[in-house]
């Protein structure tokens, strides 16, 4: 899925960090092997790594540009029903980042203006 790794970082035969389409429909991913326990980081996302799994760190990039090519392959209302929750969530996100922005030039405002000769 996504730009071929040799286009994207991949110089060598080695070290190409991919995400792809298994044949019984799952995705499969190259990445390198983690070595040290990143269980800590897992709690934040409410998961944890079996016995028979392992970390596999792979560049945002790639994985990033994946998810793009894997939507793009989806048929639109399959695609439609992934992306809508996801932008809810930014439009959510945005609101109430500018409510609190407004909120704050409202009050810098408020403050300068009762500040002014003309109130005080």
């Amino acid at each position: 899925m996504g730009t071929s790794p040799r286009q994207r970082v991949c110089r060598t035969e080695y070290s190409c960090p991919a995400f792809f389409f298994l044949k019984n429909g799952n995705i499969g991913a190259i990445g390198k092997t983690e070595n040290t326990d990143l269980s800590a980081q897992l709690k934040n996302v409410d998961a944890s790594k079996g016995p028979d799994e392992t970390f596999v760190v792979f560049p945002r990039e790639v994985y990033h540009d994946s998810v793009i090519d894997y939507l793009g392959s989806l048929p639109r209302d399959e695609a439609t029903a992934i992306v809508r929750p996801v932008l809810k969530k930014i439009a959510g996100d945005l609101l109430r980042e500018w409510t609190e922005s407004l909120r704050m030039l409202i009050a810098a405002w408020m403050e300068r203006l009762l500040a002014a000769p003309a109130f005080a």
